[in-house]
């Protein structure tokens, strides 16, 4: 389950819509309507070609590089000395600027349709990974014998591999019950960051 391109970002965006509040609903219902947040999984990742600059500027916002095996104390600092433009301190921006409630809709549709991409982009490990291979997309492998990257392979291949629609996928994974699902509610970002950190070491 960690490894999306378009498929998967539908697949995590579905699996939170069936796991939102009563509050939740309500709020992002004045924002899209009856609309499904799978829908917008993927706009963040649209926008990086579009004319406007304040859109096609937003790539850094994806990921997240540091030095690798670090412990969780290491880890933490960098995420406090990284760039302004990268997944953690990004998020963490428009988190608190869709908190604020301001702006225009479609300022607050725009946080909105962030906030659903970039949090699955913070569980992709090869999006909390090191520059000098670009999360994986220098390091060439194989995959039932066609030439890609690792990045790819855990973006796109393999959840493309097992044939489902997104809604499918979503049946299949959402098995849990509450309990396991309160454990991450519970804890931080930075801890789910860490995760990731700690899965992209291994891979």
């Amino acid at each position: 389950a960690a490894a999306w391109g378009m498929t998967g970002h539908r697949v995590i965006a579905e699996i939170a819509e069936n796991h939102l509040n009563k509050k939740a609903k309500k709020n992002i219902y004045k924002l899209i309507g009856n609309q499904k947040l799978a829908y917008w999984s993927n706009w963040a990742d649209f926008i990086k070609s579009d004319p406007d600059p304040a859109l096609n500027g937003t790539g850094n916002a994806h990921f997240l590089n540091t030095a690798g095996n670090l412990s969780y104390d290491a880890f933490a600092a960098a995420l406090a000395a990284s760039p302004s433009e990268n997944l953690y301190k990004s998020y963490l921006r428009i988190k608190d600027e869709a908190k604020q409630k301001s702006g225009d809709l479609k300022a607050q549709q725009q946080n909105l349709y962030f906030l659903i991409h970039l949090l699955a982009d913070a569980h992709q490990p090869m999006h909390v990974s090191r520059a000098e291979d670009l999360g994986g997309n220098k390091i060439e492998v194989e995959f039932f014998g066609r030439k890609a990257n690792i990045h790819r392979v855990w973006d796109s291949d393999l959840v493309d591999n097992e044939k489902y629609s997104y809604t499918e996928y979503a049946r299949v994974l959402d098995i849990y019950d509450a309990a396991h699902y309160k454990q991450y509610t519970s804890s931080s970002f930075e801890q789910w960051l860490y995760e990731s950190h700690q899965l992209a070491n291994v891979i």
